[in-house]
């Protein structure tokens, strides 16, 4: 389990509704990561691990894969879900003439917004030298809102 920064953008959805919330919820133990968390955390890595050692998501199926969750065994339905990621990354870098691709890089908007309390992981950036596309992996244990 990792710490959350009280302002994550994971928490927007609460803390910019109800300010309250953030002092309110510090009161209380970090709760542990849910079934769709840690199955999201494990699909992250898979991800980082693709984009780094340029590999398709089939090439790790039976392997068994650490992160912070835990170990996992890299099953075939889980690196297909990988796959539609990495097919989209590889078509947008293609069409952007990306320059570099970085993956699961913790950011601090800090020195922009002068508050230390928003940081977090951007999952995937495709870099040129007028774009910076980011990408928010998501695998679809459960519904989300693009938005």
């Amino acid at each position: 389990m990792t710490t959350h920064s009280k302002l994550s953008p994971s928490s927007r959805h609460r803390w910019a509704y109800c300010p309250g919330s953030v002092r309110e919820e510090s009161k209380y133990p970090e709760r542990p990561s849910g079934q769709a968390a840690v199955e999201g955390t494990h699909d992250h890595t898979l991800l980082e691990k693709c984009i780094n050692e340029f590999h398709d998501a089939a090439t790790y199926v039976g392997m068994k894969i650490s992160d912070h969750e835990g170990e996992f065994m890299v099953e075939a339905e889980r690196a297909e879900r990988v796959q539609v990621a990495l097919n989209y990354i590889e078509r947008r870098a293609k069409e952007l003439n990306c320059d570099k691709i970085i993956a699961e890089r913790r950011v601090n908007p800090a020195p922009l917004v002068k508050r230390d309390d928003m940081s977090g992981t951007v999952d995937i950036q495709l870099l040129t030298d007028d774009v910076v596309e980011i990408v928010d992996y998501k695998g679809g244990i459960n519904p989300t809102d693009a938005r």
